[in-house]
């Protein structure tokens, strides 16, 4: 999902396949109590040759990962918005094949704003930590964090319906509201964010449904903070 669709992905899926279907079969046990070493040998050799082939892909693979930040956000260790729309286009194929729904949730902190101008652009810094860090530990397995800019996030909630995403979203808006904020020189800061949650749908369109979260986050914001707000359009 990270990779998305560089080059590399379909000629190691090849040198797979050469293994497994080709190279690995012709090890039979014919093969080997008739002791044809010659045959085995070649065979391994070819193998390695596979192999050899897949150590490079993924090296340059994984370089190519590195120059793009290790794919995290350096200050929250969040995934980066850039690879949000591989994963939602991932999402939404196999929302569409397992006939299952998916779930966005926008995640922004209230206030924010006070919080550099009372404490400081460093303690702001702290505080984004520690929600992101909230945020990770209280998601669940198979859901992926970003940081989406600012004090925003979006979470993409893998195989949920609309009532476990808000489930999800509550559990995090709760955990984030009674956490001890730590800033500098013993001092701590209470903390609440507001949450815009939407399902997907028949819809292609991932920007779209970005969108419907967006619209939920405004709700929640405009109806008082500190509270989930489930897009029922």
């Amino acid at each position: 999902m990270v990779f998305g669709t560089i080059p590399e992905l379909p000629l190691l899926e090849d040198s797979f396949r050469r293994i497994d279907d080709a190279l690995l079969p012709q090890i039979t046990s014919d093969v080997i109590q008739e002791y044809r070493s010659d045959v085995v040998r070649n065979i391994i050799n070819n193998i390695c040759s596979e192999t050899e082939q897949i150590k490079y892909l993924l090296n340059t693979m994984f370089d190519r990962l590195s120059a793009m930040e290790v794919g995290r956000d350096t200050l929250t260790q969040l995934l980066n918005r850039r690879f949000l729309p591989t994963i939602l286009k991932r999402e939404i194929d196999l929302s569409r094949r397992k006939e299952e729904s998916f779930g966005i949730m926008m995640i922004d902190i209230d206030f924010f704003k006070r919080v550099n101008d009372t404490y400081g652009h460093e303690a702001g810094d702290h505080a984004l930590q520690q929600v992101a860090s909230l945020i990770m530990n209280n998601a669940r397995a198979g859901d992926f964090s970003f940081r989406y800019g600012g004090e925003e996030f979006l979470m993409v909630l893998t195989e949920v319906d609309s009532n476990q995403a808000m489930f999800v979203a509550e559990k995090i808006r709760k955990r984030v509201e009674s956490a001890d904020i730590l800033l500098s020189n013993d001092r701590t800061l209470k903390i609440t964010i507001s949450i815009g949650v939407a399902m997907s749908d028949a819809n292609p369109d991932y920007q779209r449904l970005i969108e419907r979260a967006d619209k939920a986050l405004y709700e929640a914001k405009n109806n008082g903070r500190n509270q989930s707000h489930l897009n029922q359009d």
